[in-house]
């Protein structure tokens, strides 16, 4: 019965890191400029002004690399909720398998952050920037729980 209560804790906690790191991917709001109706944001898929909003088609080289980043973050905590739903079935369950993906994806995560605060340079960062920074630390602490749950 504990066993099932840590690997339902390390789903949630896992899940939710996931879902940060998704959103502060997917949105518009890494660099931001102006406020109200005149307000310009910048993301890693589009830029936003007045309302409107284009793909960005030729990101700087710099882009890619944050982009390819947080993709691999992505897909490691996806294989993270995978090893942890295994364990359901599996009782040999062994957690560096987790801590492992998780620790990935960590370090994937302040790859692309620091790439994008050396490159970007500016002081008007947004929340999908801030949500970035979260989800890399988010994820060290989350595999030092699921490290320490099965102690």
């Amino acid at each position: 019965m504990q066993l099932k209560v840590a690997l339902s804790v390390e789903i949630i906690l896992t899940l939710t890191v996931l879902i940060l790191t998704i959103v502060s991917e997917s949105t518009s709001s890494w660099i931001v400029s102006g406020s109200g109706v005149g307000e310009t944001s910048l993301g890693l898929w589009q830029s936003c002004a007045n309302g409107r909003c284009f793909a960005i088609t030729d990101a700087p080289p710099f882009f890619e690399a944050v982009r390819a980043m947080s993709i691999l973050a992505i897909i490691s905590q996806a294989l993270a909720l995978f090893a942890i739903g295994y364990a359901f079935k599996d009782p040999k369950y062994h957690p560096k398998m987790c801590t492992s993906f998780l620790s990935m994806a960590g370090l994937f995560m302040v790859i692309a952050m620091a790439v994008f605060t050396g490159k970007a340079r500016l002081s008007s960062y947004g929340y999908s920037y801030v949500l970035g920074w979260v989800s890399a630390v988010a994820n060290g602490l989350v595999s030092i729980v699921v490290g320490c749950l099965h102690r």
